[in-house]
């Protein structure tokens, strides 16, 4: 924000103006400073970002403590639209539990689906930051969330009230959060999806059966490779070599790759308990694993994972990540509007156009068409890459240099 000075050439009176509204409302703030620092939260440059493109547009940035102080402010309005995004999100799942199950003015607490999922900021177990969400089997949204941390900075500029979440330890995460937010409202398939009879859910049972058994006997080596392939799926475009060479005529099946015989029998008990009928029919709906990978990526969009982000700054990845989970990112018109910057005509145009793009590239990457262009792109490259192999030799073999 910069002052500018009018000055009349002839009574040499100045008029000052300001570059910049003053928000009085919400901490006192000039309007620049709060759309630049919620920019770098939702690109996920950061305070370095912003000091970057400051320098580069030759404008003087605002320091760090200021830079924290619009964080806080900017926190306080994404968690208050992210919980009102969540109350809302209950409601539409009571609302369709009760559909679905023929009692409409029931008072009760109901039982309802969900997936648990954590993500860390860093892979292995060191993070100092995890983030867990608990979604919605039936209508795919978030009802709650939760972020836990092991650092605070208040702590290492030796100030008190600590922000840290002592008991939290990574191999016990997926245990804490559930007994202490949920506990036995978590249950195994409380509910039926409609559109599937008891004929087609047996059946999508009996196939990842067969399947989980193919991988067994595919893996492990035998002298009838018939016998070894016969649960592989035909055809050219089979993850089988095997049957591959079975449909095209070629010979790029490699017996070597398997596991020797005798480690058929220390898997089997394995595969067995991987394929028994009521862990699969657990799996049947599906519909769990992309909403999940969904919403991590979205969360580390914002907060990328080569640097090193504060527990605040990823509380507003999280939030923001869940309101453009639900409403995509026209939800953003809503938070800046509690955060007294309102979004103007060329704000709601670029979140609508972003939210098209979206839909249509999802329509795409979901249709049959586009699902049979990947698989077949997938399979020639994988032929490519074994035919320079097998022209060139092993270029490249650990320890061999």
């Amino acid at each position: 924000m910069a002052d500018l000075s009018v000055e009349c050439s002839s009574c040499l009176e100045a008029t000052p103006l300001k570059t910049s509204d003053t928000i009085t409302k919400k901490g006192q703030s000039f309007d620049v400073n709060r759309r630049a620092v919620y920019h770098s939260l939702e690109t996920g440059g950061g305070y370095e970002g912003l000091v970057t493109f400051c320098s580069i547009m030759n404008m003087p940035c605002l320091s760090l403590p200021a830079y924290y102080r619009q964080v806080d402010t900017i926190l306080e309005a994404l968690e208050a639209e992210a919980k009102d995004e969540m109350t809302q999100a209950g409601i539409r799942v009571r609302e369709y539990i009760l559909k679905e199950s023929g009692d409409e003015v029931n008072d009760d607490v109901v039982d309802a689906a969900v997936s648990f999922d954590g993500t860390w900021a860093k892979r292995g177990f060191t993070s100092l930051t995890g983030v867990v969400f608990v979604i919605s089997v039936d209508t795919g949204e978030v009802l709650d969330y939760h972020v836990l941390s092991k650092e605070c900075r208040k702590c290492t500029m030796k100030r008190s009230q600590c922000q840290t979440d002592e008991e939290f330890k990574h191999g016990r995460l997926s245990i804490l959060l559930p007994m202490s937010y949920y506990g036995l409202a978590i249950r195994q398939n409380t509910l039926t999806k409609a559109n599937l009879t008891e004929r087609e859910v047996d059946v999508v049972v009996y196939t990842m059966k067969k399947n989980i058994i193919a991988i067994l006997h595919h893996s492990v080596q035998s002298q009838d490779a018939a016998k070894q392939h016969r649960f592989c799926p035909v055809g050219e475009d089979s993850w089988c070599k095997w049957q591959q060479d079975c449909a095209t005529g070629t010979n790029t099946y490699e017996a070597g790759d398997c596991l020797p015989e005798v480690f058929f029998e220390l898997l089997k008990p394995t595969f067995i308990t991987l394929s028994e009928t009521k862990l699969l029919q657990r799996c049947v709906r599906g519909a769990t694993q992309n909403r999940n990978e969904c919403i991590n990526g979205l969360v580390w969009a914002r907060c990328p994972k080569h640097k090193h982000h504060g527990a605040k700054v990823i509380r507003c990845a999280v939030a923001s990540t869940v309101c453009h989970f639900h409403s995509g990112a026209a939800s953003r018109a809503r938070i800046m509007q509690r955060l007294v910057i309102p979004a103007g005509e060329y704000t709601q145009k670029a979140s609508e156009e972003k939210d098209k793009r979206r839909l249509r590239k999802s329509d795409l990457q979901t249709s049959a068409k586009e699902k049979k262009r990947r698989q077949g792109e997938q399979m020639r490259r994988t032929r490519r890459e074994d035919a320079l192999r097998e022209a060139d030799g092993d270029t490249y073999e650990p320890g061999g240099f």
